[in-house]
């Protein structure tokens, strides 16, 4: 059977839509074993991913009549947001990981 080839959108809504959260789950095992940077990256991750989920849900609701065909927003949105947003999130995450002093 010949299938169409996955486009980057559908890549990139796969990828937010289950390869975040599995690499989400990955790194919250046995979390407290884990380096500050790894948890770092988890939480900013996971905070990340779910705020860019709750738009994408929001953009999936609105009427389609409500867009255009030259809209892009609601595209990117529902595409892109979930994945762009695990990844901002664990970069701010680590980022912010650096900063902090080791527990006493």
């Amino acid at each position: 059977m010949e299938g169409s080839p996955l486009s980057a959108g559908q890549f990139a809504l796969l990828a937010g839509l289950f390869g975040a959260p599995m690499l989400l789950l990955w790194a919250g095992h046995h979390l407290r074993r884990k380096s500050r940077r790894v948890r770092g990256a988890f939480w900013g991750g996971l905070a990340g991913h779910t705020i860019a989920s709750l738009i994408a849900i929001w953009y999936s609701m609105v009427p389609p009549e409500a867009w255009s065909a030259s809209d892009t927003v609601r595209g990117v949105g529902g595409f892109y947001w979930m994945m762009v947003g695990a990844i901002i999130g664990a970069a701010i995450g680590i980022l912010k990981s650096r900063n902090q002093k080791p527990a006493s």
